[in-house]
Formats: C-alpha cells, sequence, structure tokens
C-alpha cells in the first residue's frame, strides 16, 4: 500500500502549494553544464515578466530561501546528492521537479536522479517508459528549449547583428561523440558536402564554441540560412529552437521522435521546416539546396515569423511556466497522481488527466507579417 500512500500525499503537498496567493518555486541547473557556460547567469526577469503573478521565483542566494517547489533541470548526470542536498537545505514540505533534458541516455543516471525527485519531466517523450517508479511521479513531457539566452538577450543580439552576412550553407556545429553513428554521417559531411559548413567539437574539449562570449554564440547562429538537425539518438535537440530563435530553416530527419507532436505539419509548413527521409548525402544536399531557396523565398518575413515563433513560445521561461501550469492542475482537477500500469506501462507513479488539460494547447501560428515588432533591416534576412 505504500506507493498508494505516496500518491495521496503528493497530492495533498501540492494542493497545499496552490491553496497559497502566491506559489514560490527556484530554479537549479545541473552542474555538468557549469563547465561551458551554457546557461545566463540570472533568468529573474524572464521569470518575473514572462510568469503568472501567482507564482514567485526564488533565487538560489536569497536571504530567505523558502520556495514550495524547485525545478532541478538534468542533463545526463546522477544528480541524486544534489537533489537531496537541496532538500536539507529547503523546507521539509517542498517539493522537488526534476526536468530530465537527456532522459534519451544514461538512462541508470536519470533514474537514480528520478528517484531522489518528487516529480520527473522528460524532455523526450519517446524515451521515458524507463522512468516509472513508485517512489517519484512521472509527470507530463516537456520538451527541451531555447535556454543560452535571456529574451532580453535574444532581442538585443538580432538588432545588434541585423547586418550579419548569411552564408548559403547548412550550420553543422556538433560535439563529435565518436561512440555515435551520428559521427561517421558528420566526417562525412565535413569532407564531401560542401553545401554544409561543418564544425566540430571534441566531446572533452568545447571551446571552439562555448568560449565565445553569448553574443558571438548567437551571431554564429544568425550567419546561416539553414541548419542540419542531427540528433545523437531520435531527440528533439536544443538546437532545434537555437535555429528558430537565428531565423534559421531546419532540416529534420523523420526519424526524429516526438518532433510531429510539438510541430505539427501544418506548422512545420509555415516554419519552412524540410523534412528528410533518410541521412544519405544525396538527400542531404538536396535538402541543403530546398531550404536555402526556402529561406530566400521568405525573406525577412519568414526569418522574423521563425524568430519571434521560438521567442514567444520556446525558451526556457515558457518550460518553467509548462512545469508549473502542469503541477497546478492537480489541484485544479485536472490531473491527479496515481500508482497504476496498463499494458504499455509498468507499475508506477503517474501522472493522470481527469480533464482536458490546457497546459498543453494547441500550438499558437506563426505570425507572419511582424516586420515591424523585431527590426526594420532588411538585411536581417538576406544579409544585405
Amino acid at each position: 500500500m505504500w506507493p498508494h500512500l505516496r500518491a495521496k500525499k503528493l497530492i495533498k503537498i501540492v494542493n497545499t502549494c496552490f491553496s497559497k496567493p502566491v506559489t514560490k518555486f527556484a530554479f537549479f541547473t545541473c552542474q555538468c553544464t557549469r563547465f561551458i557556460n551554457y546557461f545566463p547567469p540570472d533568468f529573474t526577469t524572464d521569470f518575473r515578466k514572462g510568469l503568472s503573478t501567482t507564482f514567485e521565483y526564488v533565487p538560489a542566494n536569497a536571504k530567505v530561501f523558502d520556495p514550495d517547489l524547485i525545478i532541478i533541470s538534468n542533463h545526463s548526470a546522477d544528480q541524486s546528492s544534489a537533489i537531496w542536498k537541496l532538500r536539507s537545505r529547503a523546507r521539509s514540505d517542498t517539493l522537488i521537479l526534476s526536468w530530465l533534458w537527456d532522459n534519451h541516455t544514461t538512462p541508470v543516471e536519470n533514474l537514480k536522479t528520478s528517484m531522489a525527485a518528487d516529480f520527473v519531466f522528460p524532455s523526450h517523450k519517446y524515451a521515458s517508459g524507463y522512468l516509472v517508479t513508485p517512489v517519484s511521479c512521472l509527470a507530463s513531457h516537456v520538451p527541451s528549449c531555447c535556454a543560452q539566452w535571456t529574451k532580453a538577450e535574444a532581442t538585443e543580439f538580432v538588432e545588434r547583428f541585423a547586418l550579419t552576412q548569411r552564408r548559403d550553407q547548412l550550420l553543422v556545429n556538433y560535439v563529435d561523440y565518436p561512440f555515435s553513428p551520428r559521427s561517421q554521417v558528420l566526417h562525412a559531411l565535413k569532407h564531401n558536402v560542401p553545401e554544409a559548413d561543418v564544425r566540430l567539437m571534441l566531446a572533452d574539449d568545447r571551446s571552439r564554441y562555448f568560449s565565445k562570449s553569448r553574443s558571438d554564440r548567437y551571431q554564429e547562429w544568425l550567419e546561416h540560412k539553414a541548419t542540419l538537425i542531427l540528433p545523437l539518438d531520435r531527440d528533439v535537440s536544443t538546437r532545434v529552437f537555437d535555429a528558430l530563435l537565428a531565423g534559421q530553416v531546419l532540416v529534420v530527419p523523420e526519424t526524429v521522435a516526438d518532433f510531429d507532436g510539438l510541430f505539427p505539419r501544418s506548422l512545420q509548413s509555415q516554419l519552412g521546416i524540410v523534412r528528410i527521409p533518410d541521412l544519405e548525402l544525396a538527400t542531404i544536399r538536396d535538402a541543403a539546396a530546398k531550404a536555402i531557396q526556402i529561406f530566400d523565398e521568405q525573406g525577412l518575413d519568414g526569418a522574423i515569423a521563425r524568430y519571434r515563433y521560438a521567442l514567444e513560445n520556446h525558451m526556457l521561461v515558457n518550460r518553467i511556466g509548462l512545469i508549473l501550469q502542469t503541477l497546478k492542475g492537480i489541484a485544479d482537477g485536472q490531473f491527479t497522481v496515481k500508482f497504476d500500469r496498463d499494458q504499455n506501462r509498468p507499475y508506477g507513479l503517474w501522472l493522470q488527466p481527469l480533464l482536458t488539460s490546457p497546459a498543453h494547447a494547441k500550438q499558437p501560428p506563426v505570425r507572419q507579417n511582424s516586420r515591424q515588432a523585431l527590426v526594420k533591416k532588411k538585411s536581417f534576412a538576406t544579409g544585405g
């Protein structure tokens, strides 16, 4: 009976959290991302402006650290010890929400992290079944996002680098993991496909990109009209959102799981996304030409639409809001926590819907005519 009692306890704590006029939350990033300085140092402004006034952000260095909820992102490392340290610092009734960015890799490490948390939000739905446990509740799918820049930074950099010359090449900037089949494709592209601008990094030396300032990183994306999405497995990676934020056209393999759920085909058409059936070099070369053609045909309006779509829907603040609203759905009667199973799922704690939830609303349409809302310089799209 213990898992059933655990489910009831989680529901009770959630109800208490959201019975207050304001629910306080903290956000921590995994220490494994700090060596590359991936995240901006402060998201306070984004959280304050982009979230409901019923949520209050508590910075890690706050004099009074009293969040009701702690969201901690995880990037393939075992963070169970870090979670227990946070528990010792927080109140006894504070809930820990683990957001797994890399649940498609390192399953043992992710499972250890999950067992130490209260709720688990996987970024990759297709690879989340193994996270079911009788201890932590497997919650909803929360995709990765564009988190290298705040919304203010992205807006500033786009305006600053409006005159950047764009290349008629696919940007292919990746970490080269020798264990992955992707490595062979990357090297084949580098030596045989002039339509691809291949820029590789070693796993233990990512200085080529991450030693750059945040503005220079963004400018690298703005220098290209299109990019190739080549995931490590079949995941929707952060580069999908980084490229859109730079106004690029995406070339995406059909094998990428969760993609159509996040970007319905009608939306893909609006954004100019090119899908490819395989990773043959001839296929990629044809797709590269098509992506550049789409970029040129859509021009400024297309680039701005992709930028604004990412800025308004796929930044870190959007995902934090989704996590908070999903958990609030328990208190609102949209979800419940159950210890259960069905033919496709093992026994464990699941977040189960009771009503249709607005937390996963349909994707908003892309605004094609937003020229005045961003920048008036035509060279943003064409490079002059």
